[in-house]
């Protein structure tokens, strides 16, 4: 059993929420304050002297919002409380107005351990789990905790919905594996990244994709200023765009050398890592479809992807993409062949 006693979340996540929250919301109070302040001081010259006083109530602002950030996510902390047993698990948080989520291990379809750009600065990571209603989310996930607990909480987690096949099913599983010429010997069989590694062209085919996407928008943002400056803004955008190209093809170098996957006999483990670093298991009893696909620009770079499709799936889908077909093809076998041990139709 699991608890905020034995599994205690990290002070340190006090200040992490403040920050993301500040950021998220506070910032924007703050700009649109200050901007209202600087219109109306710039509609008369006669409160320029006042410019002073603004900036003193602008800065008031900004420290009344932190401290307020940082007393409410401290009473957030200290309220937040979750169980999990062997039946099942309770989540509670709320400072004001409290919200409660109970989970049968029965209903998880998927457990990912999470951590974006502040998680990864003090060290945080959040545990997450999907239902075959529910996504992740306010009352389905545990944040703010170490790694160490992180990953005791998602082992917990693994091993009570993986324990949950009855004798009977066990037996029946058995027989389907017999029955299919599924041996001892390549039970134990293993696809992962190390033997079927993603192709290195992918990073051009996602930076190409991505870069065209964000040229697609900063040239509806900037088009506006086309009619005032044309050729300020033509040499903008041809300065911007090969920066933002640059800037893509950093990233996904990243994640290129961070990605990885590993499909095992009982469950699959897909990691991914640049700025923060998500790792999400795969359970083949809850597989509903496995696809092989192949866009526009996978196709001029001759790679393919494997689309899984779970009830619960994050993003509605799991993918491993950049394959080459082969190993796309391979990938897409041993899950199906894996899933239909639980589901004969598959």
């Amino acid at each position: 059993m699991y608890n905020r006693s034995n599994l205690p979340l990290s002070p340190r996540k006090v200040i992490k929420k403040s920050m993301a929250t500040f950021f998220a919301s506070g910032l924007a109070l703050v700009i649109t304050v200050l901007f209202a302040v600087v219109s109306f001081l710039g509609s008369d010259p006669n409160h320029v002297k006042n410019i002073s006083s603004a900036a003193i109530f602008v800065g008031s602002l900004i420290f009344l919002n932190i401290i307020g950030q940082v007393i409410y996510q401290y009473y957030y902390y200290k309220l937040y409380d979750y169980e999990f047993t062997d039946e099942g698990g309770m989540i509670q948080k709320g400072v004001i107005s409290r919200a409660t989520g109970h989970v049968r291990y029965q209903r998880i379809q998927n457990i990912y351990i999470d951590q974006d750009v502040l998680d990864r600065l003090f060290g945080l990571y959040d545990v997450h789990y999907e239902t075959a209603g529910e996504h992740s989310a306010f009352y389905s996930h545990v944040d703010g905790l170490r790694k160490e607990h992180a990953n005791l909480l998602s082992d917990f987690l693994s091993e009570r919905t993986s324990g949950l096949t009855s004798k009977k099913d066990i037996e029946s599983t058995t027989k389907l594996a017999s029955e299919d010429a599924v041996t001892d010997s390549n039970s134990t069989v293993e696809v992962s990244s190390k033997a079927n590694p993603l192709q290195p062209s992918v990073r051009w085919e996602k930076t190409i994709k991505t870069t065209l996407w964000t040229g697609l928008l900063l040239l509806v943002v900037s088009s506006s200023w086309a009619e005032e400056n044309i050729i300020g803004w033509l040499i903008f955008l041809v300065i911007t765009i090969p920066v933002l190209g640059s800037c893509w093809r950093v990233y996904y170098g990243v994640w290129y050398r961070n990605f990885r996957y590993s499909l095992g006999s009982t469950r699959g483990e897909v990691y991914s890592r640049v700025i923060g670093s998500s790792a999400t298991l795969l359970y083949y009893d809850r597989i509903q479809d496995v696809s092989v696909s192949q866009g526009i620009l996978e196709r001029v770079f001759n790679l393919y992807s494997v689309f899984v499709q779970s009830a619960g799936s994050k993003y509605s889908g799991l993918a491993i993409t950049g394959l080459s077909k082969e190993s796309a093809n391979l990938i897409k076998d041993f899950l199906l062949e894996r899933a239909k041990l639980y589901k004969p139709g598959l």
